[in-house]
């Protein structure tokens, strides 16, 4: 805080925290290492293979997985000469492409703002969702788009005020941030997502940016993931509590906004 008000006109204090959390960094300890040789710690993966055979690797981080798989199947390949025979090529992790990523050039030809534009020009997106959707979705965006559209869930058609016509909108899941309802239902339906911290954690991340937006849009994601997974009203109070026991841990402490308050 005191870093970024070294440069920002408009000072920063705890009241301004959308959301806070911490995690660990795995460091690894080369097996042979001497008990309390801290300076065999390692920041990189490491990889083992124990007098059986057995490759082990740890470590890492999530920005390195892709090297990570590559050294650990070689070292497969290595320990395991009789694999290779089975083995159609090299490793392919660095030029295999993620879903979304327009692998056959046939959507968009690699230019994604293409997307973005159909995404507007067609569906009638507002300008910062069809950025999210084309940045986090990539070509799956139109996928999500239309999924959205076909269900009456999931957008809204309201009477325009002149009285000739009407407008018709995406539902967000919270009107301060640019993720769409339809995002809960293809979570569901095409990302593994299996609970309601799953959703607001792991695939569309609000709870990453806005704890309290997350918290008041909870009862409409418990609603539409019920509806997707045929949960009970048990299954439904159970998923309540667990989200809000996770969101709690990512709050700030009401003690630091109201000290940082008191301190103007």
């Amino acid at each position: 805080r005191a870093e970024c008000n070294r440069v920002l006109k408009d000072p920063l204090d705890y009241s301004h925290v959308k959301s806070a959390w911490s995690g660990l960094r795995p460091l690894v300890k080369d097996p042979n290492a001497a008990p309390g040789d801290t300076k065999k710690l390692s920041r990189n993966h490491v990889i083992n293979v124990t007098d059986g055979g057995l490759v082990t690797i740890a470590g890492g981080k999530w920005t390195t997985y892709r090297q990570m798989a590559e050294d650990a199947v070689d070292k497969c390949l290595e320990v395991t000469p009789e694999l290779t025979d089975h083995a159609q090529s090299g490793c392919v992790t660095k030029e295999l492409k993620l879903v979304g990523a327009d692998r056959g050039g046939a959507v968009c030809h690699q230019n994604f703002d293409k997307v973005a534009v159909t995404l507007r020009e067609e569906f009638g997106m507002e300008k910062e969702t069809a950025q999210h959707l084309r940045n986090n979705y990539g070509t799956r965006a139109l996928q999500l788009a239309m999924l959205a559209k076909s269900d009456k869930r999931l957008y809204s058609d309201l009477a325009n005020k002149k009285g000739d016509g009407s407008r018709f909108f995406f539902n967000k899941i919270h009107p301060k941030h640019p993720q769409l309802e339809a995002e809960i239902v293809y979570a569901c339906r095409h990302e593994y997502a299996e609970t309601a911290v799953d959703v607001l954690a792991r695939r569309t991340r609000l709870s990453f940016l806005d704890t309290k937006a997350t918290l008041e849009c909870l009862p409409r994601v418990l609603e539409l993931m019920a509806q997707e997974k045929k949960w009970s009203k048990k299954r439904v109070r159970a998923e309540e509590r667990s989200a809000k026991e996770f969101l709690e841990t990512m709050k700030v402490d009401s003690d630091l906004i109201t000290s940082t308050k008191y301190q103007k």
